[in-house]
C-alpha cells in the first residue's frame, strides 16, 4: 500500500518537489496545502487539489499521513523551520525524498524531511541534517557533514571533508574546497562577476577575477568589504 503524503508549498520548488515523488511511485499525494493559494481560491495546483491553509494541518493530525514541506529556501530557512516545528507538535511523519536520477551512497545518512533531487550526487560516510534541499546536480563530497535546514543549491560543489552547519544557503555553482568550514546561517552565493557570503561574524563581497597564465586560470580574490583576509 503507497504511504499516504500531504504536500506543504504549491510554488516552483514544489513543481519540481512533485516531478520527483511521483517518478518513485512510493507515495499516494493527497494534496497540497498552501495558505497563499487558499486564499487566492485557487482549487487545484500541478493537477493536485489545494487542500486548504496551514490551518487545515491539525485536521489531518493522527491519520497516519506523511508530510513534506516543498517550501524552497532562497538565503533565510525561517518559514521552512516554523512548519517543520509545527507539523512535530502535530506529530507528522516527514520523510526523505531522494530522486531516482540522483545517486546517494549506501555509506550515507540522510535526516528526515530533506529532499536529494535530479542528478545530484552523494557521495560515502556524508551526514546530511533534517530538511535540507541537496538541488539538481549538486555534488557532496565523501565525509562531509550538513547541517539541518541547510539548501545546497543546483551544481554546487562541496569538496570533501566539509562541515556545514544549520540553516546555511549554499548558492549555484558554489565551489568549497576541502576541509572548509561552513559556519551556521552563512548564505553563500556567486554569480560570474562576484563571491558574495554572509556569516555569523561579518559580511564580505569577494570580488573574482580570472587570469589567464600558463593554460591554468587563477582567481584573485579580492576583499571589499573588510573583516579579515579569505581563504
Amino acid at each position: 500500500m503507497k504511504e499516504k503524503l500531504i504536500i506543504i508549498g504549491g510554488g516552483g520548488h514544489a513543481c519540481a518537489c512533485l516531478d520527483i515523488i511521483t517518478m518513485i511511485k512510493h507515495f499516494d499525494i493527497i494534496g497540497i496545502i498552501d495558505s497563499y493559494l487558499a486564499n487566492q481560491n485557487i482549487k487545484s495546483v500541478h493537477g493536485y487539489e489545494i487542500l486548504g491553509d496551514e490551518e487545515m494541518l491539525s485536521s489531518f493530525a493522527g491519520k497516519k499521513y506523511s508530510v513534506f514541506v516543498a517550501i524552497g529556501q532562497i538565503k533565510t530557512a525561517k518559514p521552512r523551520i516554523s512548519i517543520y516545528n509545527k507539523l512535530k507538535s502535530l506529530g507528522f511523519k516527514l520523510p526523505s525524498i531522494i530522486s531516482p536520477l540522483a545517486y546517494v551512497s549506501s555509506r550515507s545518512i540522510l535526516d528526515e524531511g530533506s529532499i536529494v533531487m535530479h542528478n545530484a550526487l552523494i557521495n560515502a560516510n556524508v551526514r546530511i541534517g533534517k530538511m535540507a534541499i541537496i538541488n539538481s546536480k549538486a555534488l557532496v563530497e565523501h565525509d562531509c557533514v550538513i547541517g539541518d535546514f541547510c539548501h545546497i543549491s543546483t551544481a554546487s560543489v562541496v569538496n570533501g571533508a566539509c562541515q556545514i552547519g544549520n540553516e546555511v544557503f549554499l548558492g549555484s555553482n558554489m565551489i568549497l574546497k576541502h576541509k572548509s568550514n561552513i559556519s551556521n546561517g552563512s548564505i553563500l552565493y556567486c554569480n560570474p562577476l562576484e563571491l558574495r557570503y554572509k556569516t555569523d561574524a561579518y559580511n564580505k563581497i569577494i570580488s573574482i577575477q580570472h587570469k589567464q597564465t600558463n593554460n591554468t586560470t587563477k582567481q584573485d580574490k579580492l576583499d571589499t568589504g573588510g573583516g579579515g583576509q579569505s581563504s
